[in-house]
């Protein structure tokens, strides 16, 4: 579930897994309405994300394991310049 600001400044990723699945990758999960050229700060991490990436590769969340693992991810756009 992605939750994007009207001028896509900030977006929150909340993501879960309902049941393990032993052996299988987690997917990246994609996001979308970002600004094109922007990159992202994960406001938990400090780690930076290029726009491009995040929505034609994706994102890697690395849930913990077990049933109904999940994450929040809030990312905030950085200012140019």
């Amino acid at each position: 579930m992605q939750y994007t600001a009207p001028d896509a400044a900030e977006t929150l990723l909340l993501a879960w897994r309902r049941t393990s699945r032993h052996g299988s990758p987690q997917p990246p999960v994609r996001l979308r309405g970002l600004t094109p050229q922007s990159r992202y700060r994960d406001a938990r991490t400090g780690a930076v994300h290029h726009a491009a990436v995040l929505t034609e590769y994706g994102m890697h969340l690395d849930l913990p394991p077990g049933d109904w693992s999940s994450a929040a991810v809030h990312l905030i756009r950085e200012t140019e310049g």
